[in-house]
């Protein structure tokens, strides 16, 4: 008499894949996040995934704790984050310097990657932008054709953006619990 477990195709099919799954979690648990297939996979998900109000607001509160802790300070007062329901005619958000507040609008930013990309942009404006340089600013900005693309602070805020966004929206998923990271933040 065959003592074996008699399982029907699609019950084994199921379980070969379960079985497959635990072990490329052992083994994604043996190496670094970033050399991770798995977690390379899981990031990029999150990154391009539509969110809610919620999330919108929880991701944007924690790529602006990262921009604190990593990108640096100013001594103007930390801003916050504001997120308004209506659709801006040429921005995605805007950094308000007299209230310190980053306004994101609601309706442009539909996915992780928005969000994280627009609070870095507007948290190098918070950097940049005083009420002493407000008026050079302006006066700059004014000098191209499309200012918000060429203007010298928009340039670097892009730029900035780029280079932090992988690192912005990794530590998110991490103070999110989203996922637990082996790198210390």
């Amino acid at each position: 008499m065959n003592h074996l477990i008699f399982l029907s195709e699609n019950d084994w099919k199921a379980f070969l894949f379960g079985l497959l799954g635990v072990l490329l979690l052992y083994y994604s648990m043996r190496k670094e996040s970033w050399q991770n297939p798995l977690f390379i996979i899981f990031f990029y998900f999150h990154l391009y995934r539509k969110v809610n109000e919620e999330e919108k607001l929880a991701f944007a509160n924690a790529t602006l704790d990262y921009c604190l802790r990593y990108i640096g300070q100013c001594k103007v007062k930390k801003p916050i984050i504001v997120f308004r329901n209506e659709k801006h005619p040429t921005a995605l958000a805007i950094y308000d310097y007299e209230s310190t507040r980053i306004v994101l609008f609601s309706p442009s930013h539909r996915t992780c990657k928005q969000i994280v990309d627009s609070v870095i942009h507007e948290y190098c404006h918070y950097l940049i932008i005083d009420k002493s340089n407000i008026a050079e600013y302006h006066r700059t900005q004014k000098q191209f054709k499309e200012p918000s693309i060429n203007g010298p602070h928009e340039y670097l805020s892009n730029e900035l953006a780029k280079k932090y966004y992988k690192d912005a929206f990794a530590f998110s998923l991490h103070k999110l619990g989203y996922c637990s990271l082996t790198r210390q933040f």
